[in-house]
């Protein structure tokens, strides 16, 4: 495993539930050097993928706030829209300009790891958080999944971002359908409701 990640499993089979990984903790806004970043260090951000990744969370987060989510995860839209706009996504699929980066030149911690390995097997994307800054490796799952995967698969992150790890939402929200770690995007494209038998 890479140093700061958790363990990492991958989806079960037949699962079309994203998987990520959560390597730290914080959010603040990456472009001003505030909140304790290092502005004597330079970050790198992939401006594709941010543009990419922010239209589709905007996409999704189309009436949130009349939705089952919104009520059940006690989340309004301008939460998660300004950690959308506070994240730099990164393409770390193989062969990109970015999957040889390591974790420190995306993100405030010392991280030698490469966005590339970031993630476990599996992996759709790898949440990864340095002391005030966040940024999310989208990983070749996440490339081959379809608009609504990503949407969610995108969510997901944002929840992380915002400080909830996945065993604080399968504690809390279980109650409300959410069958485990592997079952979050899937649960958040059902609108956070339970599977229907």
């Amino acid at each position: 495993m890479p140093e700061g990640a958790f363990d990492a499993f991958a989806p079960s089979e037949g699962s079309t539930s994203p998987f990520c990984i959560i390597l730290g903790l914080m959010l603040s806004d990456p472009h001003s050097g505030a909140g304790g970043a290092d502005i004597s260090r330079e970050y790198r951000v992939d401006a594709d993928t941010n543009k990419m990744a922010r239209k589709s969370l905007t996409k999704r987060l189309k009436g949130w706030d009349r939705s089952h989510c919104h009520d059940v995860l006690g989340l309004d839209r301008s939460t998660l829209s300004e950690a959308k706009d506070r994240v730099n996504f990164f393409n770390a699929t193989a062969g990109s300009d970015y999957a040889n980066l390591e974790q420190r030149q995306v993100v405030d911690n010392d991280i030698r790891t490469t966005l590339a390995n970031s993630g476990g097997y599996g992996s759709f994307a790898t949440t990864i958080l340095g002391d005030t800054m966040v940024a999310v490796a989208l990983h070749a799952n996440f490339y081959s999944a379809n608009d609504q995967q990503q949407q969610n698969t995108l969510l997901h992150e944002m929840l992380h971002a915002i400080g909830w790890e996945h065993d604080t939402l399968v504690a809390t929200f279980g109650s409300e359908g959410l069958q485990g770690v592997f079952d979050i995007s899937d649960w958040l494209q059902r609108d956070c409701k339970p599977v229907q038998k």
